[in-house]
């Protein structure tokens, strides 16, 4: 099986480094919501092995962020603990944060963020996520249409969304993001932005969006074409 991740990083923008430092359990149950939270945590979307988190309204003055997760009703974990400096705690209290869950496994998931100032702690709001497999890796065709385009094709469920990844054999650039659609792809895709006696390679993903949030699958094989020479 092709590896999906130099392809699906792209939607990645920030890692954190973490830290062992041990932390207070939180409770975690979703019944009860945080008093006055300090941020607010929603699903991003879902990758192949992965749910990314997004995170606003980041407390400022927080020291550590912990990310917590419980898994059907099971107690706390922690799956990431951040420290901050000046630098970082700023830029993201503008910004927000996505978090990776790198390893989540199928089942009923709850997470929650914990900001921590010396003995002073603050919650994020508790956001569920019904993690169950993604859709199949979908089967990718290539026609060269002459030196001016390449249509895709691919299977999909017509609802689903679905990303368009594009590598240049010849500059060895790293693979782009040509298209992202949240909404219906309808299989096809249509790159006018070739050159004559190109050579590009193409995966496609595509994304169950009922859940409320893209759930991609595993990237298409790596498929090749050459575009003819010009006149």
């Amino acid at each position: 099986m092709n590896a999906p991740t130099p392809w699906l990083c792209h939607t990645c923008f920030l890692v954190l480094f973490t830290t062992s430092c041990a932390a207070i359990q939180p409770a975690i149950t979703g019944a009860t919501p945080a008093q006055n939270p300090s941020a607010t945590l929603t699903v991003y979307e879902g990758r192949p092995a992965s749910i990314v988190l997004e995170l606003q309204a980041i407390e400022s003055s927080a020291e550590t962020m912990e990310l917590w997760r419980s898994v059907d009703g099971g107690p706390a974990e922690l799956i990431q603990n951040t420290l901050f400096d000046q630098a970082t705690r700023a830029k993201m209290a503008d910004s927000g944060v996505l978090l990776v869950d790198a390893d989540a496994p199928f089942g009923t998931l709850l997470y929650q963020v914990v900001f921590r100032v010396a003995d002073d702690m603050s919650e994020s709001t508790v956001v569920k996520v019904q993690w169950v497999p993604g859709p199949s890796a979908p089967t990718l065709r290539l026609e060269s249409l002459g030196t001016s385009a390449v249509r895709l094709r691919w299977d999909q469920p017509s609802q689903n969304g679905c990303v368009v990844f594009r590598r240049d054999l010849l500059t060895g650039d790293r693979p782009k993001v040509l298209t992202r659609m949240k909404g219906s792809c309808d299989g096809l895709f249509l790159d006018t932005d070739v050159h004559a006696s190109g050579v590009y390679s193409y995966r496609v993903a595509t994304s169950d969006l009922s859940r409320g949030f893209p759930r991609y699958s595993e990237p298409s094989d790596e498929t090749y074409v050459t575009i003819p020479e010009g006149p």
